[in-house]
């Protein structure tokens, strides 16, 4: 799980999703710039400005971007399938 927050204002807020929504997503990751585009992904818990979410599909060239943003990050999980959840901060 990673924190991929960013200082932009959100286009929905935590208290409007549910676990099991299934939304599109915008991640601009620092240093970056473009966003990468998360064309699908569940919500899988909803806290107080923080949800996090399992990313379901992205497009092959962001889901390189995005492993090597998670790869480049002192981590202590670096499974396969370590970019498959995001942590998010509002």
């Amino acid at each position: 799980m990673y924190d991929l927050s960013t200082p932009r204002q959100p286009m929905a807020s935590a208290d409007t999703l549910q676990p099991g929504d299934r939304i599109q997503l915008h991640l601009w990751i620092p240093d970056e710039d473009s966003h990468i585009a998360i064309n699908l992904a569940e919500v899988q818990w909803v806290k107080p400005n923080c949800i996090k979410v399992d990313l379901l599909t992205v497009n092959p060239p962001d889901q390189t971007r995005l492993n090597q943003f998670t790869a480049s990050q002192n981590t202590l999980s670096r499974s396969s399938n370590a970019a498959s959840q995001v942590l998010i901060w509002f």
